[in-house]
């Protein structure tokens, strides 16, 4: 590790930059360069902490999934029916995104270049989709969720989220509506469609 270079900087700082960074540039927009212009530090103070911005990003990866799994642990440990805990864990998601918005851009919109950050997203996937398939398992077993493949519930339920986040966070809500109204509105749909038999006619 290079040696500390005499400044203030910490590694919290930078993430909280890359992070904007990543949000208003992209994966090609972020550079060791820029991220030392946004902080008005030289370049030796970030290699002090992250060795390039593939580091910077795997470390933003590890964070924000961190958090959503820890929230979803706790969510999974509640003595709740398999309905109620899947209905949280829908709205944890929510919450988790307009509460952390740079990470979840990190994690689920960023266009990545690179085979290993890629690789890194999905093994943190794997592990929050190990939290949510024990509670589905559990639904299909006492009969309350009639999707008989956990894996596509999940998969189903993220794209619905993740279109209801973007439009959200976009500002595309018809002004006509609250956007309160048009989140429990999706969420209610969402939650009475993977008790209807006719989903569970997709192959799996």
């Amino acid at each position: 590790m290079p040696r500390k270079p005499n400044t203030h900087l910490t590694a919290e700082e930078i993430l909280q930059a890359a992070k904007k960074l990543l949000i208003n540039n992209g994966y090609e927009g972020l550079s060791m360069r820029k991220l030392a212009a946004k902080l008005d530090c030289q370049a030796p103070s970030i290699y002090y902490y992250y060795e390039n911005k593939n580091a910077i990003i795997e470390k933003l990866i590890e964070e924000g999934f961190g958090i959503l799994i820890e929230i979803d642990q706790k969510t999974a440990a509640k003595p709740i029916t398999p309905l109620e805990r899947i209905e949280e864990f829908c709205r944890n998601y929510i919450d988790f995104a307009f509460d952390n918005p740079g990470y979840y851009y990190v994690m689920y919109s960023l266009k990545l270049n690179s085979v290993d950050l890629k690789e890194k997203i999905y093994e943190q996937e794997r592990i929050l989709g190990g939290v949510l398939i024990e509670t589905v398992k559990e639904g299909i077993d006492d009969g309350s969720v009639k999707v008989q493949n956990p894996l596509l519930l999940i998969t189903y339920c993220w794209c619905v989220l993740h279109g209801l986040i973007t439009t959200m966070a976009k500002g595309r809500i018809d002004s006509r509506f609250e956007t309160d109204t048009i989140k429990e509105t999706v969420l209610n749909v969402l939650f009475n469609s993977y008790q209807i038999q006719s989903i569970n006619d997709v192959n799996h």
